[in-house]
């Protein structure tokens, strides 16, 4: 379990250093060529993964809660507030203006962000649509805005080059949302980018595949070498280089992972084993995943800050995001060598990637606000208020293919066993029950009660560590810890996951506008509480 005595232990950082730690596959040496690996073969790797498998269940537990929360606050503030305009446009003796109000406002976000910018002057609205993927739901953040600012007007985008695929991935997001919110997603997190920079914003997707080509070269030249002859990760330069890239903008994450992999499969010229296929996965986890969580767990795109509250919730993004960043991709690249069976030098450098993606968040965090600010209009253009949900069908075989990669990395990192797939089952439950959430009672009580972001971080980090803990206590370091907590560790977080199923939302209240949380009547309260439990959290995630 964490140690969470009040002090703080700041590692030594030295950037680029090769750490050696044998348990997660690490050697120490990039020059070394990849050589078998099974965290399984020894006490120290079996704890080793099933921390990473325990690291991996709780992210991905704690985004999907507060993914369902913001969609459970949303649909009730839409609701809400659907009413209250359809009401104000029929006292007007306008039934047909009040209808279409009441449907836009419908659409309305009812985050905390963006009810703490509800004052803000220039009367901006959020829409927000909440799509799932592998096992996080993707957010897609929508701004209506009705304000133009400075970099609106710059003559540059006069020129129709640099606005050629404003309204272009604006419908591309549209169109293709109901069938793959996945893709819809990769082309709309950009869109920041876009509003600032145009046409020139592509730069980063075309910067990740020359990196990625460049790396199938080094890679392929090392094959005919005869190093090695399988599949294997850029080296840590390259692959680092890319998901940074990512952090700022997934599609070139996508573009990189996507040119690397299809490159080694030409360059190996045979059909990838399954060690490979894991590999692969993991690339791809590795390139797009931080941005991916961050932002279904925080949302950073919002109406910019233009008081007080507003300026609060947007520096508690620049604590809160990095360290999220950070944290998966630190879990993400500590179970690489255990997906490929393969010893990595990417492993050699767990905190170069996580620094380096935390920077890199910390840094679309500022773009974030600065494109909100200064290219409100622009941003409105690009960026869609809404995208059309799947049906129940999509959502189901998105599920089923989500259950088996669940499986799939399971085996690799814990060893293939029955309670790989019992785990997996129940770590998924909460997902099929959301389906029919709408017709499950709600309590306003609960809902409360219920933490949800960070406090909900923490309460699951806590959750964890005490589970893995008693496991661990019981069974000790051997290779059947990780099978074992495996299984029982979604348990005390599907109950967790069930109890917000019927807590989703507050009540509304008589002018039509959603309840807040109690806590948030004590401003003081909640601001310098938030301090206090996002230390905790970073206590109990081994970061201080």
């Amino acid at each position: 379990m964490a140690n969470l005595s009040p002090t703080i232990e700041i590692p030594q950082i030295n950037p680029g250093e090769a750490i050696a730690n044998p348990s997660i596959g690490a050697t120490g040496d990039d020059n070394a060529a990849p050589q078998e690996f099974s965290p399984l073969s020894s006490p120290e790797g079996a704890v080793a993964a099933a921390q990473t498998a325990t690291a991996a269940v709780t992210i991905a537990s704690s985004v999907a809660a507060a993914a369902a929360a913001a969609a459970g606050a949303a649909a009730a503030a839409g609701a809400a507030a659907g009413a209250a305009a359809g009401a104000a446009g029929a006292a007007a003796g306008s039934a047909a203006a009040g209808a279409s109000a009441g449907a836009s406002a419908g659409a309305g976000s009812a985050s905390s962000a963006s009810s703490s910018n509800a004052s803000n002057s220039s009367g901006d609205s959020i829409s927000e649509g909440e799509r799932i993927v592998d096992e996080i739901k993707v957010v897609q953040e929508g701004l209506r805005i009705e304000r133009q600012s400075w970099g609106d007007n710059l003559a540059i985008f006069a020129l129709p080059f640099m606005t050629f695929f404003d309204r272009r991935s604006h419908n591309a997001a549209l169109k293709i949302a109901r069938s793959s919110p996945f893709f819809a997603k990769l082309i709309n997190d950009g869109a920041y980018l876009r509003a600032m920079f145009g046409t020139l914003s592509f730069i980063g997707p075309i910067a990740a595949a020359i990196i990625a080509f460049i790396a199938v070269g080094e890679n392929s030249a090392e094959i005919a070498a005869g190093e090695y002859s399988q599949i294997i990760t850029p080296s840590w330069q390259f692959f680092l280089a890319i998901a940074v890239l990512g952090a700022l903008d997934t599609s070139a994450g996508f573009v990189g992972a996507m040119v690397f992999i299809i490159g080694s499969l030409l360059t190996v010229g045979h059909f990838p084993d399954t060690g490979e296929m894991r590999t692969m996965i993991g690339i791809v986890l590795v390139c797009l995943g931080p941005s991916m969580l961050t932002t279904s767990f925080r949302k950073l795109r919002k109406n910019a800050a233009f008081n007080f509250n507003a300026w609060w919730e947007r520096f508690a993004d620049f604590a809160i995001a990095p360290f999220l960043a950070g944290w998966s991709i630190s879990a993400m690249i500590s179970g690489l060598p255990a997906l490929a069976g393969l010893t990595l030098d990417a492993a050699n450098h767990v905190t170069d990637f996580a620094l380096f993606v935390a920077a890199a968040i910390i840094v679309r965090v500022a773009l974030e606000e600065f494109a909100a600010n200064s290219f409100p209009a622009r941003l409105n253009l690009i960026n869609p208020d809404a995208l059309p949900s799947q049906s129940k069908r999509q959502k189901a075989v998105a599920l089923a293919i989500k259950y088996a990669v669940w499986v799939f990395i399971g085996s690799a990192l814990i060893g293939p066993s029955w309670q790989v797939w019992v785990g997996s089952a129940l770590f998924m439950t909460p997902a099929v029950l959301g389906f029919f959430k709408e017709q499950l009672p709600n309590s306003t009580k609960l809902w409360k009660i219920l933490p949800t972001g960070i406090p909900g971080l923490a309460l699951t980090l806590f959750v964890s560590s005490a589970t893995t803990a008693v496991v661990g206590s019981v069974i000790g370091a051997s290779t059947e810890l990780g099978k074992w907590s495996f299984l029982i560790l979604p348990l005390p977080l599907l109950l967790l996951s069930t109890l917000g199923l019927f807590g989703r939302h507050g009540r509304t209240l008589p002018n039509g506008e959603k309840e807040d949380r109690p806590i948030k009547n004590y401003k003081w309260v909640y601001r310098l509480g938030g301090i206090v439990v996002m230390f905790f959290t970073l206590k109990l995630a081994g970061v201080v």
